[in-house]
């Protein structure tokens, strides 16, 4: 019985361990605030100033002779040396993405 338990509770702490370090960050701490998925690109800017690196493009699509175009960004705020940065992923200026990557 006790060897069950012991690979029981190895096999959760596994599965617990691997969900956390793959959920990408819903949330970005600037100072004392917070920038969240749905955030406007001014907003983040007031909250976390200007990134350390960004990527500014446009996607157009046309359908039925229509066109259409979204604005696309990438905005990257580096972390402490050697930790890592955060990536933060904007459609038509509202974030939709915030990725954590080393």
């Amino acid at each position: 019985m006790k060897y069950f338990l012991v690979k029981v509770f190895k096999l959760l702490f596994s599965f617990v361990f691997i969900c956390f370090f793959s959920l990408n960050a819903y949330a970005l701490r600037c100072g004392n605030s917070l920038v969240t998925e749905g955030d406007s690109l001014d907003q983040v800017r007031k909250t976390c100033g200007e990134p350390d690196r960004k990527k500014e493009w446009e996607v157009r699509s046309y359908n039925l002779g229509v066109c259409s175009t979204m604005l696309m960004a990438e905005w990257v705020y580096s972390m402490p040396v050697g930790s890592g940065y955060h990536v933060l992923r904007f459609k038509d200026n509202k974030l939709m993405s915030i990725t954590f990557e080393r």
